[in-house]
């Protein structure tokens, strides 16, 4: 256990640094509207972004005022941070949201979350009957080997959303296969279950698809063997936060049932949103096949390494004692592919990879324990992840919907520009070649240490043989489709390169960042 603990700290330390390490100065509509409400709240004493309505296309009107289109959740979670700052730091010295005031918002609300869920992701793989080596590795696959880290650097309510999801989950599973529950008088007994419907509602809050893991998890407490007072007390935790939102609804938009979509100004989003419930309809199969499968928003072209994730459904549905909990998962998981190939807005807008599908993330990976692997084959998908997840929080993960080829065409280009994200809040520029070798570095230094410190499993097996011919068919399918995919046609390339560029040089104050933004501009013109 001691060793356990050692394990979890370094693990949580880890996931801290990395997440904190980076900040992006350019702030787009999605990351921009939630700071603008805890602004609203904290400088102004209302809801309305009135004062920012014109700094975004993400918004909402109603009653002569403007407000943001964006979940409550996150922004709630970031006003005491904010007002201790404002208070007590800059509120007469500074303009409100400086970098530093954002940064810290950022850092207390998504990536401190992010760090606690890797060491919930341990336990979970504890309890599960995963040795310290195989846990670890899940860890690291799910942050370093998906979009996570990307939204780990953001204020997009999507990981936060992500994080209180699993620790409701866990805290559920938990309380399900205790033999020895605690009696019904007890405190303990109590907190457990408000905790995790408390929790479970705060993802919702943060992100309103997590509504469906909400519910997914409600089912799961209802249909179990707990007893009946732990399931009221997890309907009354999750039941606050249902009063939350119905209150932000109706001091909003006149009524409890009225969401901030029902409001939108933007007229694409408006008649996108007026489609099925809230944007959702049935699934499209092109949206889906490019979620799943596309190299500018595929979740397994993306991030393979959640290849091991489908086996490892299998070998979990065939171990009797964890069939609920994958169940429950594969809800989920499924659940969410089906809702974000429905809605109209599926590409998520300027973002790589499919953001929407952030908060089910860590139900997708935890099956990664019992998938039957050759470490040799993990570390190749492994690789392949973070090829791709690093140049994005190295550099920029703010990529347009028209571009294909997202890393080859803009991320990796703009990078060699310059481009690349400030560390720690904006005190320096770490060049884009020299933090991508510093992170990949410090990754794989970890990744020989767990490797060498840690006992091996008593489970490694080989993959079945059409598990690894499927696994080098999806190799050479990766390394094509970035070799040969290209956007058309080139000038839109050319065109955002120089959007971009120039956006980070307002925001930096380069004027490197706009002499290459202007070159940008020209190629697209000549073309």
């Amino acid at each position: 256990m001691g060793d356990k603990r050692r394990i979890e700290k370094f693990l949580f330390c880890l996931l801290l640094f990395f997440g904190a390490l980076f900040y992006h100065p350019v702030e787009y509509d999605n990351t921009a509207s939630r700071f603008f409400i805890v602004s609203a709240i904290v400088d102004f004493g209302s809801f309305s972004i009135d004062p920012y309505h014109h700094w975004t296309n993400d918004k909402s009107f109603f009653g002569g005022r403007y407000y943001s289109n964006k979940a409550i959740g996150a922004p709630l979670l970031g006003v005491p941070v904010y007002w201790t700052t404002r208070q007590f730091f800059s509120r007469y010295l500074f303009p409100p949201l400086t970098a530093i005031e954002k940064y810290l918002i950022r850092i207390v609300t998504t990536t401190l979350p992010f760090a606690i869920l890797g060491v919930v992701l341990f336990r979970t793989a504890g309890l599960w009957g995963a040795g310290p080596k195989r846990a670890v590795w899940v860890v690291l696959a799910y942050s370093f080997g998906s979009i996570t880290l990307i939204h780990a650097t953001l204020f997009s309510g999507h990981q936060t959303a992500a994080s209180f999801a699993f620790f409701s989950f866990f805290l559920i599973m938990r309380m399900n296969h205790r033999k020895d529950l605690p009696t019904p008088t007890s405190f303990r007994y109590s907190i457990s279950p408000f905790l995790a419907g408390m929790f479970a509602g705060v993802a919702a809050l943060a992100d309103y698809t997590a509504i469906f893991i909400a519910l997914v998890l409600s089912a799961y407490v209802i249909f179990s063997r707990m007893p009946r007072r732990f399931k009221v007390i997890f309907l009354i935790g999750g039941g606050i936060c249902v009063l939350v939102l119905a209150g932000y609804n109706w001091a909003c938009f006149g009524h409890p049932l009225s969401f901030s979509y029902d409001h939108l100004t933007f007229e694409k989003f408006k008649a996108g949103s007026a489609k099925g419930v809230f944007g959702i309809s049935t699934p499209n199969p092109k949206a889906l096949l490019a979620i799943l499968m596309s190299p500018s928003r595929g979740l397994l072209f993306i991030m393979p390494v959640f290849l091991f994730s489908i086996t490892g459904f299998i070998a979990m549905w065939r171990r009797r004692i964890f069939r609920s909990e994958a169940l429950v998962l594969s809800v989920i998981v499924f659940g969410y592919i089906m809702i974000n190939s429905g809605f109209y807005g599926w590409h998520g807008g300027w973002t790589f990879g499919p953001r929407y599908l952030v908060p089910m993330l860590p139900f997708l990976a935890i099956p990664m324990i019992f998938s039957p692997w050759n470490y040799k084959w993990f570390y190749l998908m492994f690789g392949i992840s973070m090829a791709q997840i690093i140049p994005a929080v190295v550099g920029f993960p703010h990529v347009p919907q028209e571009i294909r080829n997202p890393v080859v065409e803009l991320i990796l280009p703009c990078m060699g520009y310059g481009y690349t994200a400030l560390n720690t809040a904006g005190l320096g520029r770490i060049p884009g070649f020299f933090a991508t070798t510093a992170v990949v570095t410090a990754v794989v230094a970890i990744f020989i240490w767990a490797n060498r410190r840690l006992p091996a499993d008593s489970s490694e097996d080989d993959p079945f043989p059409l598990v690894k011919k499927l696994a080098c068919l999806w190799v050479f399918m990766i390394i094509f489709m970035l070799s040969v995919q290209r956007t058309d046609p080139a000038t839109q390339v050319n065109f955002y390169r120089s959007r971009l560029l120039s956006d980070a040089a307002k925001a930096t104050g380069s004027l490197e960042l706009q002499r290459w933004a202007d070159k940008e501009a020209r190629l697209a013109g000549s073309k």
